[in-house]
């Protein structure tokens, strides 16, 4: 299984220098390697999405059943992270969004051979370990 983090975000937002450069890659990688949780899907990858509401972004939302990819936009709000937070909120704040809206994304999709409930329980465990919950 393989899960990855990337974001397209406007700068003074600072998801890109505050929250994905500090999301372990490689580690949540080598964590994933050994998992099984259904040959139905075998890669998540998220895109942070936080640009101004004027540029009028939607959520994109692809599932590539060829290579069993499910690719996410995760909206975030734009003025809420603009706003004088810390990154410790910026983190909690992004952690959050995926524990509440990738299930139901993979839900959608009715995957036959996916385990989407202990993939979320372990994705959420390991987001506590590494203090991003």
């Amino acid at each position: 299984m393989r899960f990855s983090i990337t974001s397209d975000t406007n700068y003074e937002t600072k998801v890109s220098d505050q929250v994905t450069t500090q999301f372990p890659a490689r580690e949540v990688e080598d964590w994933l390697y050994f998992k099984n949780y259904g040959d139905d899907l075998v890669e998540i990858f998220i895109v942070l999405m936080c640009r101004s509401p004027e540029y009028n972004f939607k959520q994109r939302i692809r599932m590539d059943r060829k290579n069993k990819i499910l690719y996410i936009d995760l909206m975030l709000d734009y003025h809420y992270f603009v706003s004088n937070i810390n990154q410790d909120d910026r983190i909690n704040n992004v952690a959050n969004k995926i524990i509440n809206e990738i299930p139901p994304i993979i839900k959608k999709y009715k995957l036959k051979d996916f385990n989407v409930d202990l993939f979320m329980k372990d994705l959420k465990d390991y987001l506590k370990k590494i203090s991003w919950l």
